[in-house]
């Protein structure tokens, strides 16, 4: 039996795919997104663990870049595959 954690996380790396589908995004607006779209609880700290994973599949990529805001942020973006 697949346990509720184990959906979550499957669930999780469609939502952030579709996320990032629509345009270069970072962590923390991903998580926005994510809490937006109904995962209240979610953080920063259960999104990047999924974006690891996903950018060591090939599914995603990302590119660090100046933040008007601060320091560089991490860029991700859809791949080919």
């Amino acid at each position: 039996m697949v346990s509720r954690s184990q959906m979550l996380k499957g669930l999780l790396e469609g939502c952030i795919l579709e996320i990032i589908s629509r345009g270069e995004t970072y962590g923390y607006e991903i998580t926005e997104a994510l809490n937006r779209f109904g995962f209240k609880e979610l953080n920063e700290g259960s999104v990047y663990p999924v974006l690891i994973r996903l950018s060591k599949k090939g599914y995603v990529t990302s590119k660090s870049k100046t933040s008007p805001l601060g320091p560089q942020r991490k860029y991700f973006y859809v791949t080919d595959k």
